[in-house]
């Protein structure tokens, strides 16, 4: 493994964090060129710093689409779950 010295640390000898910087690249990059869905236009999403470099495709959101996340936000607790068990809903990409 290369050394790296990350906004994270000012040390380059903390291979957990290594390992999992390297996994959510894998995890990112997995997700490139995805289409995320929804009933609004498509838009291309490209990187800000070239953009010549395509993401993914997603769709503005409608006002349907808003009102059944806010819904399902409602049902599901959200607001009351564990920080951790939200964080663990975010790692996972979409379908």
């Amino acid at each position: 493994m290369t050394t790296r010295v990350t906004y994270a640390t000012l040390t380059s000898d903390n291979e957990e964090l290594h390992a999992s910087y390297e996994n959510g690249l894998r995890v990112a990059k997995s997700w490139l060129g995805a289409t995320i869905p929804g009933n609004g236009p498509a838009f291309t999403v490209t990187s800000p710093c070239d953009r010549s470099v395509v993401l993914c495709t997603a769709h503005a959101a409608t006002e349907s689409d808003v009102d059944e996340a806010v819904t399902a936000a409602a049902a599901s607790g959200w607001a009351s779950k564990p920080w951790p068990e939200r964080v663990s809903c975010c790692e996972t990409p979409p379908t």
